[in-house]
């Protein structure tokens, strides 16, 4: 029987493992315990923490450095195990798993002299697109992280996105290679459903993928709008949906027969419009494809701009509430001959911008729904809070 099935195990003064009493008693850590990989809390004759011990993993010999071998051990009931150090209770040497999120990211710090230089860790996702449902697959330590100054260098961060209300839950996967982005995976979870959506930059917008779609999103901008075009997997692109922007004094060059939208870029407020609307016939009919990601979908059609991406952008566009999309500011539609939705000027304050809603074609007259002399900032707030 494998060690690492007790509750209980015992490291000596080499940090071998048994099962037999010895210097260091080591208790099974069950919050940091996940699926093959165990973790345990090890401590002294005085009921002090002095160690980690962390079970059932395999490191390559091209993750090791001469700095962490020392704390890298090998075990025949036990896979490849790791050990960190404790002093006065706090992380001085060696390995230390973090708390994973959604998906139970193993990820070990490995630590010297209290300062952390860097990590190990299982690109869960490439595990997932493998299909390699194995132990070895799940345990094996494919993957690094690098640190300078105590900064994030070069790997990845992975932080948990709360959807309430949504039935599921998701992740943000940070991807960084010499202290700059290289891509976004937003992970999304439910009974029975998984889904990975890679935003990538690229030198004139971004590339927005889906496990969930055939498709994918190739996005660029320039001074007069910007360019959707619909790539399938043999890379060849099946259909453009170009976006005309207009500056808010040229309002009256839109069709005002047609929805546009009005949006944020460079602080300022512009209206943009699908210059033919049967792309977006055809585009709503790749949303009942289904090989299409309604998610993907989504993402992209909310990057509006090339603009900075974080985990708060992410978040919003997973909400419904207008206000959550950080660049939309409204939507005016033209249906059976009548205009609805918000009509925006300028403020008579630098700066700022003024509203009306129209409702069949005319003002509402309801301060509930008017704007006087705002900010973007106001009235994005004001959307929040749901004005």
């Amino acid at each position: 029987m494998m060690y690492a099935q007790n509750e209980e195990l015992y490291l000596n003064d080499h940090n071998i493992i048994s099962g037999q009493k010895s210097n260091y008693r080591c208790r099974k850590d069950y919050g940091l315990s996940k699926g093959y990989a165990l973790c345990y809390n090890c401590f002294n004759a005085q009921n002090k923490l002095v160690k980690e011990l962390n079970l059932n993993l395999h490191v390559p010999d091209s993750l090791k450095t001469e700095a962490d071998k020392s704390f890298i051990f090998h075990d025949p009931k036990n896979g490849d195990y790791l050990i960190g150090d404790y002093k006065d209770g706090k992380r001085y040497s060696g390995f230390f798993k973090e708390d994973g999120a959604q998906l139970d990211w193993m990820i070990y710090s490995f630590y010297q002299a209290g300062v952390r230089l860097g990590q190990i860790y299982n690109d869960q996702y490439n595990t997932v697109a493998s299909r390699e449902d194995t132990q070895e697959a799940w345990t094996t330590l494919d993957s690094k992280n690098t640190f300078t100054n105590g900064i994030l260098t070069s790997g990845i961060t992975v932080s948990p996105i709360e959807m309430k209300g949504e039935g599921g839950s998701a992740e943000l996967v940070h991807a960084i290679k010499g202290g700059q982005t290289v891509y976004f995976t937003l992970g999304l979870f439910a009974v029975n459903y998984g889904e990975f959506i890679k935003v990538t930059p690229t030198e004139q917008g971004y590339l927005v993928q889906s496990s969930q779609s055939r498709y994918q999103v190739r996005l660029s901008y320039n001074k007069n709008g910007r360019k959707a075009e619909i790539i399938n997997t043999n890379g060849k692109v099946e259909d453009v949906i170009n976006y005309q922007l207009y500056n808010l004094e040229d309002i009256a060059q839109a069709d005002h027969k047609r929805s546009f939208i009005y949006i944020k870029k460079d602080d300022q407020l512009y209206i943009e419009q699908v210059k033919d609307n049967r792309q977006l016939v055809r585009e709503d009919s790749r949303a009942q494809d289904n090989e299409s990601s309604a998610y993907m979908n989504k993402i992209a059609g909310n990057l509006y701009t090339k603009r900075p991406l974080d985990k708060r952008f992410f978040m919003s566009l997973l909400t419904d509430k207008p206000g959550g999309m950080p660049d939309y500011f409204g939507q005016y539609v033209y249906y059976e001959g009548k205009a609805y939705g918000p009509i925006y000027k300028k403020g008579t304050l630098p700066g700022t911008y003024s509203m009306d809603v129209l409702q069949q074609g005319k003002i509402v007259i309801d301060k509930k729904y008017t704007v006087r002399n705002k900010t973007l900032a106001e009235i994005a707030a004001s959307f929040k809070h749901g004005k």
